[in-house]
């Protein structure tokens, strides 16, 4: 026989989501250092390489937003499946009990 768990511990669900807006908030933070790197810059390079740097970047932040929103989702989809399992093991819980009950009147 395996020993094959399912489920997770309470809450771990929303401790993840929770990391997940950590991560964004770093990446969110190192984004706008950068952003503001690039915007002192910006006015000292001209010519071709100014030019390849300031589509580089905006190349860049075009990503920023693709990873944040994803991120956002992933977060909603953790806190939506943390709901819907805290509600199914409530029901289950709730069928057990009155199973219980019923076998306690025989």
């Amino acid at each position: 026989m395996s020993n094959v768990e399912f489920g997770h511990a309470e809450g771990a669900l929303k401790q993840i989501a929770e990391r997940v807006i950590q991560a964004k908030e770093e990446f969110k933070k190192h984004s706008d250092t950068l952003d503001g790197q690039i915007g002192n810059m910006r006015g000292k390079w001209d010519g071709d390489g100014g030019r390849a740097f300031a589509i580089l970047h905006q190349a860049w932040t075009e990503k920023h937003k693709v990873v944040s929103t994803a991120l956002d989702k992933f977060h909603a989809a953790l806190t939506e499946t943390e709901k819907d399992n805290v509600a199914v093991d409530q029901q289950a819980g709730a069928g057990m009990n009155n199973l219980f009950n019923k076998l306690g009147q025989i």
